[in-house]
């Protein structure tokens, strides 16, 4: 929805006083035993769809026995349908009666909105059959009256705001987010590169091909054979940032030719992803891939992958995040994607591959394999 812009716009001016009249309809009810089960609503994001694994990770752990139904959205189904032990039901924003129909054939004790602004979540949870109600009161978006408790959304990173659903039940999070995926062996010269981000800001978040085209020229001299992911629109780009590399045969375009899973097991096959804020970025840190993020607009405090083996590269200069919840009016350009400069992210990722390949050797040979890189 955030790149609709008139499904947005009805969603605020429409759905806004519908929330506040069904808010006065309703009467707020309080959390009560026994809990056997949970419907958790997130209608969109990859990304953010990866970040719920901590937290149904945590409600597995305190409630081993109950049952956990994710409704998830057309965008989000494949990555719902990674996560162990629970139910997914697809639903359509864009079907609101179908949607309420399916959702409504689910009874649950517990509800959990995820969604940090829109008002149609709202809806849906007002029509869903639970005895108790957990969603988000985020500034500015009105959103909130129809929650039997409702959780101020904070500038935090977002797992954060997400635990912070399970407070009304006494949990306090702590699992990080996790996809498990059979095991591959890990090759030390494939390379994941992940060039398009999502969103209807996504040009603030797009690193410049030219950039890119220097990175791959970079690792390809040094005998990488570079992968490029993406869903199937993402082909034209990966095609022409292709075609002005100096060695194209050591590329290969996976974009729109693998599933979510097979792009999981992609990532566990590479020593590193560099990628811009996207769903995959948050995929290969959940699968525990090494993973450069790069961050311009988007703060990796607020959306950054989790783990260690996660490492954000920002702009030296003039670093001032623009993007919170991913469709606010800031910069019209770039800027700060551009200054990221491709030695900076080339300095970072041959450091991280000399780390692995120095894991594999035998301290006799520990000895440098790559041409130096001067700070």
């Amino acid at each position: 929805m955030r790149a609709n812009k008139w499904l947005h716009f009805f969603d605020r001016y429409g759905g806004i006083p519908l929330l506040w009249a069904l808010g006065l309809l309703r009467r707020k009810k309080k959390l009560s035993a026994p809990i056997a089960s949970f419907g958790l609503l997130n209608t969109a994001a990859i990304g953010d769809t990866i970040l719920i694994t901590g937290v149904i990770a945590d409600l597995q752990e305190q409630f081993p026995e109950a049952k956990i139904t994710f409704f998830v959205g057309p965008s989000n189904v494949e990555a719902a349908q990674l996560i162990a032990g629970i139910e997914v039901v697809q639903i359509q924003v864009t079907k609101l009666w179908q949607a309420i129909r399916i959702i409504r054939h689910h009874r649950v004790d517990v509800w959990l909105d995820f969604g940090q602004w829109p008002r149609i979540n709202g809806l849906f949870s007002y029509f869903a059959k639970a005895r108790f109600k957990v969603g988000f009161q985020t500034p500015n978006q009105y959103r909130h009256y129809i929650y039997d408790q409702a959780i101020p959304h904070r500038y935090c990173h977002e797992l954060e705001n997400f635990r912070s659903l399970l407070c009304p039940l006494g949990i306090v999070g702590s699992h990080a987010p996790k996809i498990v995926l059979p095991q591959r062996e890990k090759s030390d010269v494939k390379l994941a590169l992940h060039l398009n981000p999502g969103g209807s800001q996504a040009h603030l978040k797009r690193w410049p091909e030219s950039h890119w085209v220097a990175l791959i020229d970079a690792v390809t001299k040094q005998g990488l054979q570079v992968f490029l992911t993406g869903g199937k629109g993402d082909w034209p780009l990966c095609e022409r940032v292709k075609k002005q590399c100096a060695q194209p045969e050591q590329i290969a375009i996976v974009a729109g030719q693998l599933s979510l899973r097979e792009t999981g097991e992609l990532l566990l096959s590479c020593v590193a992803l560099v990628t811009v804020d996207t769903g995959i970025m948050h995929l290969g840190a959940a699968v525990g891939c090494k993973t450069l993020a790069l961050h311009g607009p988007s703060s990796a405090k607020r959306w950054g992958g989790v783990g260690s083996h996660v490492i954000p590269i920002t702009p030296k200069k003039g670093y001032s995040p623009c993007l919170s919840l991913g469709f606010e009016k800031g910069c019209t350009q770039s800027h700060c994607m551009e200054a990221i400069e491709p030695s900076q992210v080339m300095q970072v990722l041959f450091e991280e591959i000399e780390k692995e390949k120095t894991k594999k050797r035998p301290l006799s040979a520990n000895r440098g394999w790559l041409h130096p890189i001067h700070r």
